[in-house]
C-alpha cells in the first residue's frame, strides 16, 4: 500500500555533528581537533597517526541508546497539513484523507500479548531474512519504503507497506509515520540499509520509541565523527584533516607524503572516494567542491590489507565476532576488479588483534545493542592495524551468507531477536572457514557450470553477477580457492 505526503516545514539540518574535547565529534565549522597527533594542538606541522599515538586516555561521550518512555503524545516537530493518504493490505486498500497528528496514536490491541511491532526501513527489498525471523519471534512487521519499491516482492510476512515518494524527504516521512503511529502500535524501528540508519533514529525521536538515537546514529555514519572518537580513545587511526579547515589541510600536506583520499564524510562504502596522487592536486580538489566542502575529510593513504569484523552486541558486551578479510580494498574493486571476502585463520594472532581492537571501537562509541560492520587496515609497510570506519547495521554484498557458513550464525536473525525480545541468549557458534567471490563481466552473461570443487556451498543465479560461496575448515583451503577464482573471474 501506499502513502504520500506534501512537505511541511522545513526540518532542521542533520549536518553538524556533536562533540567535545574529550573525543566528541565537534561540530563542522570549528574541528580543531587533533587528528593523527598525541595531543591537540593547533600547529599543522604535527605529527600523523602512523608516528604518534592519538591523545591519551581520552573517552568519547556517546547518549543513550534508549529513549524516554513513550506517551500518547510527543512535541510536534513540524506543522503538517492535510494528506491524502493510500493503505494497502494483503487483501485490498482502501483510500482515506486526513491531516495526520504527529505524535498520537490509537491503541490497535496489545503488543506485549501478540508481540512488538516493529517498523522496517528499507528503500529497495533488503532485509527479509530480518522480516521473516521477526514475524517467526511473534513480532508484527511492517515496511516504510519509496513508491518505487512497490515493484519489489516483500515477504508474506510483512502485515503493512507504507510509502513515501522519496526517504530523503524528512517532512514527508514524518507526516507518513505520525499518521500511522495513530493507528498502530510501533514498538521497534528498524532500518535495513545503512542509507536508512540515520532516518530511522530521527524516526525514534520524533515518536519516543526506544534505541539509537540521531546522535549517535551520526557517530556511525560521518566518517568525520567516528574517526574523532576513535582517536579521542586511543585508536590508531591514518591522519586526516576536516576538508574545510585549511589549516588542518596544510598540516597534512607538509607531514605526509601522498597519495591521499578525499571522502565524503557520509558516503555509503568506497563510493565518493577520490584518490589523490599528488601534494599539487590536493587544494584544486578540495576547492573543485565547492559549497559541499565541508562535507568531505582529507585522510592519508595507506597501503595494505583490509579487513573487516562483524559483530552482535547486546548489554555493551559482544556476544559475537567474526573477523574477516576482503581480497581488495572496496576502493580498488570499483576501479576494476573482483570482489572477495573470506574469513580470517580461527585462533590466529591476527584475529585476536582484530577482535581487541574491534571491541576498543563499540566500547568508545558507546554502543549498547545491535549488529556492527567494523572495518580496519593493516599497513603493508608497519604490519600496524588502523581503524578505518564502522557501521550499525548488517553487512551488505553476500557478507551475512559467508559468516553463516563459517559460524553458523546468520546476523539477520540475531538482529531479529536483539529487536522482538529484552532478554537475548548469544548464539553457539563454531569454527568454520568461508569465502565469496563476484564481479561484474565485462563479455555478457556467465555460467558457472566449469566449477566443480565439492567445497561450493552457494552459487549465483544471476548469469550477469556471478558468484560463488566456499566453506572449508581449513583457512588455507579457502583461502587457495579464492585465488584461482580470482584469476578466472578476472576473464569474464
Amino acid at each position: 500500500m501506499r502513502e504520500s505526503s506534501k512537505k511541511t516545514a522545513k526540518a532542521p539540518s542533520s549536518r553538524t555533528a556533536k562533540a567535545t574535547a574529550e573525543a566528541r565529534a565537534p561540530k563542522p565549522r570549528a574541528a580543531k581537533a587533533a587528528t593523527g597527533t598525541k595531543e591537540a594542538k593547533a600547529s599543522s606541522k604535527a605529527k600523523p597517526a602512523t608516528t604518534a599515538k592519538p591523545a591519551a586516555k581520552a573517552t568519547a561521550k556517546t547518549p543513550s541508546t534508549s529513549a524516554p518512555k513513550r506517551t500518547r503524545a510527543t512535541t510536534a516537530t513540524a506543522a503538517t497539513k492535510a494528506t491524502s493518504t493510500r493503505s494497502s493490505t494483503a487483501k485490498g486498500a482502501t483510500r482515506t484523507s486526513a491531516a495526520p497528528s504527529v505524535g498520537t496514536r490509537k491503541a490497535k490491541g496489545s503488543s506485549q500479548q501478540k508481540g512488538r511491532t516493529i517498523l522496517c526501513v528499507s528503500r529497495l527489498k533488503a532485509g527479509r531474512a530480518f522480516m521473516e525471523e521477526a514475524a517467526r519471534l511473534g513480532c508484527r512487521v511492517m515496511v516504510l519504503t519509496e513508491d518505487a519499491a512497490l515493484k519489489d516482492r516483500f515477504p508474506e510476512c510483512v502485515s503493512r507497506i507504507v510509502t513515501v515518494h522519496s526517504l530523503q524527504d524528512w517532512n514527508a516521512v514524518a507526516s507518513v509515520v505520525s499518521r500511522l503511529y495513530r493507528e498502530e502500535a510501533i514498538d521497534r524501528v528498524v532500518p535495513m540499509l545503512e542509507a536508512q540508519v540515520e532516518l530511522a533514529a530521527r524516526i525514534r525521536q520524533l515518536l519516543g520509541i526506544p534505541g539509537q538515537m540521531p546522535e549517535q546514529a551520526r557517530l556511525f555514519r560521518d566518517k568525520l565523527a567516528m574517526r574523532l572518537t576513535a582517536l579521542g580513545a586511543g585508536i590508531p587511526v591514518p591522519y586526516f584533516a576536516p576538508a574545510l579547515d585549511r589549516e588542518r589541510v596544510t598540516g597534512l600536506l607538509e607531514s605526509v607524503a601522498p597519495p591521499y583520499m578525499l571522502k565524503l564524510r557520509d558516503g555509503l562504502g568506497s563510493q565518493n572516494v577520490t584518490r589523490i596522487d599528488s601534494r599539487a592536486q590536493l587544494m584544486p580538489a578540495i576547492i573543485g567542491k565547492g559549497p559541499r566542502i565541508d562535507d568531505y575529510l582529507v585522510e592519508q593513504y595507506i597501503p595494505g590489507e583490509v579487513y573487516h569484523v562483524d559483530s552482535v552486541v547486546e548489554g555493551g558486551k559482544i556476544q559475537f565476532s567474526l573477523a574477516s578479510r576482503y581480497g581488495k580494498p572496496l576502493f580498488d574493486v570499483i576501479q576494476g576488479g573482483n570482489f572477495m571476502t573470506y574469513t580470517v585463520a580461527r585462533g590466529s594472532k591476527l584475529e585476536a588483534q582484530l577482535l581487541k581492537l574491534n571491541a576498543q571501537v563499540i566500547k568508545a562509541f558507546g554502543l549498547k545493542r545491535g549488529v556492527t560492520h567494523i572495518e580496519f587496515i593493516r599497513s603493508a609497510e608497519t604490519g600496524e592495524l588502523y581503524f578505518l570506519e564502522a557501521a550499525n547495521r548488517i553487512p551488505s554484498a553476500r557478507i551475512p551468507m559467508v559468516v553463516n557458513e563459517a559460524s553458523g550464525v546468520c546476523l539477520y536473525h540475531e538482529l531479529a531477536k536483539l529487536e522482538a525480545h529484552d532478554k537475548y541468549q548469544a548464539p553457539k557458534a563454531k569454527d568454520g572457514h568461508a569465502g565469496f567471490i563476484t564481479t561484474v563481466p565485462k563479455r555478457g552473461p556467465v555460467t558457472l557450470d566449469s566449477f566443480k570443487e565439492k567445497e561450493i556451498v552457494w552459487r549465483s543465479p544471476d548469469p550477469y553477477q556471478p558468484g560463488l560461496i566456499i566453506r572449508a575448515d581449513d583457512p588455507k583451503r579457502v583461502e587457495k580457492l579464492l585465488k584461482d577464482y580470482d584469476k578466472r573471474f578476472a576473464t569474464f
